[in-house]
């Protein structure tokens, strides 16, 4: 297994109080040690900025960022921009992974670019990524991958607000041309919940 090597894990926040603490607590329980959790609240107005800033204070592993309301994309990019990992992981606030969800994505991180999980096991490249895709034959989500920092250039993070729904296969598709291969693995250790409230709907 990797040794030594930083990932970033993103967590857009956005009136996620119902969920948030359980979420946060799958991160820090997790196998693999060597994270950070970047915590973005986007201009929440329950009590989910409070959760945020009360887990900064308990673990020096937890960052948190408050901002104004601007989207899941922004939010996104805002946790990007504060992040020093070598890795990036995003997780949904609402959303809980399982304790050997990070250890079992970084294993594989040292020789490719992109590692998706809750797929058919196999290596692509870049342009077969994208094509799998546009076609709808692989998950788009940006959640469940672990993603190697450098593949974030030429902006592929700055989406419009108004693309709530699609966002992520948009972020996807550009990031697949600073790719040169993607892991994908049948293991499933990212745990969805759907829920309307979410920042994906705000």
């Amino acid at each position: 297994m990797a040794e030594g090597l930083k990932i970033s894990v993103i967590v857009p926040v956005y009136n996620a109080e119902d969920y948030l603490c359980e979420c946060i607590d799958s991160i820090l329980s997790q196998s693999y040690t060597d994270f950070e959790l970047i915590l973005v609240d986007d201009g929440s107005t329950d009590s989910s900025s409070i959760i945020c800033d009360e887990y900064s204070v308990k673990d020096k592993r937890v960052f948190t960022c408050h901002g104004d309301n601007k989207g899941v994309s922004a939010a996104r990019r805002i946790g990007f921009e504060q992040s020093t990992g070598a890795y990036i992981c995003f997780v949904d606030a609402d959303d809980t992974i399982s304790a050997d969800y990070l250890e079992t994505l970084v294993g594989y991180s040292y020789c490719f670019d992109v590692v998706c999980s809750g797929c058919q096991s196999e290596v692509l490249s870049g342009e077969l990524f994208a094509k799998r895709l546009l076609c709808n034959t692989m998950k788009w989500f940006l959640h469940g991958n672990l993603y190697k920092r450098d593949v974030f250039r030429n902006g592929v993070l700055a989406v419009p607000r108004e693309y709530y729904i699609g966002e992520d296969l948009i972020v996807n598709i550009r990031l697949s041309q600073n790719v040169r291969n993607v892991k994908c693995i049948s293991y499933e250790g990212y745990n969805y919940r759907f829920n309307e409230r979410s920042i994906k709907y705000a």
